[in-house]
This record gives structure tokens, sequence and C-alpha cells, in this order.
């Protein structure tokens, strides 16, 4: 057969449409041959375990017990292969060995809702080294995950979803972490641990109760717990919250023991309680905004005068009573106390420097105890209502108020109302311009513009 020259005009189109039908005829020229070697087919030596060394729940491997579907009771690393549908009176997989690994390889078990049984839980004391991952857990009539009852040691949860059961989401024991999980509408708590544990990563959200607990010795870091009936993070002692979101938990945002710390964390709109609070003393918080709180923003009540609490580069702001209600040994320093109730209040032997504090309805600082230092804040727009309030209000004896700026304090810039107290080096401006103090003050000098700011005292106080 022979091929007839191009029409005219199309030479150049059948030359690019002709080289990849030759390139494609020279694959196929040289892609090499199709049938398999001559000879047997040999055997790759690889068992079925080999190829999936890890051991599948099922009758056959793990065959249940009178309280569970399925039972664990050799060290191993064991996989779900499908949905999981509890019955009454029965834990879905039981675990009573030491060593093992549970993969729920991304399917559910989903409980009948009744009776005291979890979906996964361990049974017997003294486990160590479990670990549960990558699932879904809800409707069991007792806890989602639960290696904390029996306290299993050493335990990890990771990549769970705990929701709709009847006590607790997830459940560890001492020295575990929990890992991107979260914890939602669970009737109990969301998230428990017992101590030393680790918590990163996860959601606690609308249960009915706290939506984590910590018990002493733990760190809470990148989680959010919000819209919680009770509590939305509650700690033990020596425990650090980080970066965290607290926000519209029902009665207090965060509640901790003594020696802890919160550190750049959010806490806002807790509808009915405090947005921080312990009655324990040693409390940091650093770096954290706590806002919109039904009532305190901070709140210390030791009960026995001493509250160690320290605040520090943070803000406080729109809390419907004050932003900082604390007892002795507290510092607040260089933090933004804004248009809530009050701004701070404290009792004794406590420093307040460097602090912004503005816009609350009644005083800004009110010193209601002893031996307390407030020196070189800003304090403006305060006192807004109340005749009693002021900028700075001192009803305590042995403070130190020094070197404050105050402008537009409504009902007056500093009022002391007890005696023995030192006023020096302050700066009064505008509205409320005044000091105001009973006999038995040391106040320095008041000049105003008709002395024309003259004075041979350095610690006169300025006002206009």
């Amino acid at each position: 057969m022979s091929i007839s020259a191009p029409a005219p005009g199309r030479t150049r189109t059948l030359a690019i449409v002709a080289v990849p039908i030759l390139l494609l005829s020279a694959v196929w020229l040289y892609a090499g041959p199709l049938n398999p070697p001559a000879g047997p087919i040999t055997s790759t030596n690889k068992t079925l375990t080999e190829v999936e060394p890890r051991i599948a729940i099922n009758a056959t491997n793990t065959p249940g017990s009178g309280f569970s579907l399925f039972r664990i009771s050799q060290p191993g690393s064991y996989y779900v292969t499908g949905n999981i549908t509890g019955v009454l009176g029965r834990h879905g997989i039981e675990i009573v060995a030491s060593g093992v690994t549970l993969d729920l390889n991304g399917f559910e078990l989903v409980g009948a809702g009744l009776g005291f049984f979890d979906g996964v839980s361990v049974t017997v004391s003294n486990l160590t080294n479990i670990s549960v991952r990558n699932g879904s857990i809800r409707n069991w009539g007792n806890k989602g995950v639960n290696l904390g009852s029996f306290i299993a040691t050493n335990c990890s949860l990771t990549d769970l979803r705990a929701s709709g059961n009847t006590g607790n989401g997830l459940n560890v024991g001492i020295g575990s972490t929990i890992t991107n999980c979260t914890a939602s509408n669970n009737a109990n708590i969301g998230i428990v641990t017992n101590s030393d544990c680790k918590i990163t990563n996860c959601t606690a959200n609308a249960n009915n109760n706290f939506g984590i607990f910590a018990n002493f010795d733990c760190t809470i870091t990148n989680c959010t717990a919000s819209n919680n009936t009770s509590v939305g993070i509650v700690t033990g002692s020596g425990s650090t919250i980080t970066n965290c979101t607290v926000s519209a938990n029902q009665v207090i945002g965060i509640q901790v023991d003594a020696n802890c710390s919160i550190l750049k964390t959010t806490v806002n709109g807790t509808t009915a309680g405090p947005g921080v609070i312990t009655i324990f003393e040693g409390l940091r918080i650093e770096g954290s905004s706590i806002h919109n709180n039904s009532t305190f923003g901070v709140s210390v009540n030791t009960g026995s005068d001493i509250a160690e609490l320290a605040v520090v580069g943070c803000t406080i702001r729109g809390n419907g009573s004050a932003g900082i209600s604390s007892e002795a040994s507290t510092q607040v320093l260089d933090s933004v106390v804004a248009s809530n109730g009050a701004g701070i209040i404290l009792t004794g032997s406590c420093l307040v420097r460097g602090c912004t504090i503005n816009s609350n309805t009644n005083s800004g600082i009110e010193l209601i105890g002893n031996a307390n230092v407030v020196a070189s804040n800003t304090l403006s727009s305060n006192a807004l209502t109340l005749a009693s309030s002021a900028g700075i209000l001192v009803t305590g004896t042995d403070n130190t108020i020094d070197g404050n700026r105050l402008f537009s304090n409504t009902q007056g810039g500093i009022k002391v109302n007890t005696a023995g107290n030192l006023v020096v080096r302050n700066y009064l401006a505008r509205t409320g311009a005044t000091i105001t103090a009973v006999a038995g003050n040391a106040v320095a000098q008041v000049i105003s513009p008709g002395a024309g700011f003259i004075s041979t005292d350095p610690n006169a106080n300025l006002t206009y």
C-alpha cells in the first residue's frame, strides 16, 4: 500500500501528529516480553503472619467472656476489622494483659447505651503499656475507653473520638498520654487522667460535667474545652495548662489546685461563674487572655491569707465582677485590666506594677489589706458610677501608692480611707484629678497649675 502526498497546507500538522505515534511505537517495540520466564513459580517464603503480623479482633483470636464481646489476654498488636456493636451486659473489648496495642483501624465501637459497661476496658489491676488508637467509641453505658478504673500505667490514647457515653469519654491511669482525641456530649466528664499525664491537641466539648479533669503534675497543651455544663478544665497541683482555649463553659472556665501555671491560654464566656479560680496558693498566669466571664476574671481565695498569685502580661477584660480578686502575696505585672465590674481587688503584701487599668465600673485598684505596693500604673476612666469608688481606693494600712498616672477617674483619683499609708509622685489629670486622704497618712505635697508645678519636694504629686 502506498501513502499519497499530503494536501497542500497540511504538512506541518501531519508532521506534528506523526511524532507521538512513532514514539509510542518505539515504546511498544522495546517494552520487553509480556510472558513470565520459563520455570516454576517460587514462593516468597512469607507467611500470612509476616504479611499482617498483627492479630485480628474476632471470636477465634480474641473470644469474649461473660463480661465482654472480645477479650485480649496476651501481649501483642491487635486490630479491628469492622464496626463493633455492643450488647447489654458486656464491654466491647476487654483487656487483661500488659503490652497491648489496639488499633480500631478507623472503625467504631457502638454501645447499647445501658448498663455499667465500657467500649474498651481494662478490668484487672497492675497493667502497663497499653495503647488504643484510631477510631470512634460512642453510646456505651459507662465509659468510652476506660484504662483508669484499675489504674493501668504508662498508656496512650491517640486519634480517638468518644461521644454520647453515659460515663466519661476517655479515662487513663498514671503516666499516660492522650493525643489528638475528641470527647463530646458524654454524660459525665469528657477526658479524665490520673497523675503525671499529658493531654495534647485534644477537644472536650458539650460534656455534662467537666470538659477535662487532670490529676496532679499533668500538662495540658493545645487543647480546647468548651460548652461543658460544669468546669472547662480542672487540674491537680503542680500542673501546667499551655496554649489552650476554654470557652462558654457554664460554671468555671479553669479550676486549679496548688502551684499550677496557666500560660498563653484564653478563657472566655463562662456563663455563670469566674474564668479562673483556685482556693490554693501558687498560681501563675502568664501571657493569657481572660475575658467576658460572668463573675470574676481571676479569683483566688485560699482562706489562709496566702495566695501567691502572679498575673504577668495578661489581658483581663469584660468580666462581670472584679477582673482580679486575690489575697496576700499577689503580683499583677504588665497586664491590661479593663471594662470589668471592678479592676483589681487585693488584700496584703501585694504588688501591682506596670499595668494599664481602665474603664472598670468601680475602682481601678482597691487595696483592702496591708503592705501593698501600687507603682507605675496607668489608670483611666474607672470609678464610673459608685460614689465611694476611685481610680485607686485604699482601705488598709502601710500601703505605698507611688508613681502612677491617673486620668478621668470619675469619682476621684486616689482615695485613702484609713491612716498609715504613703502616697507619692503620682500624676492625676482631668475628671477626678484629686487625692483625698484621712488624717494620719503620708501624702506628699499636691501641686496644681496655680503653683506652677514648682516644688522642692521630689516626691510631690501633680494634678491638673
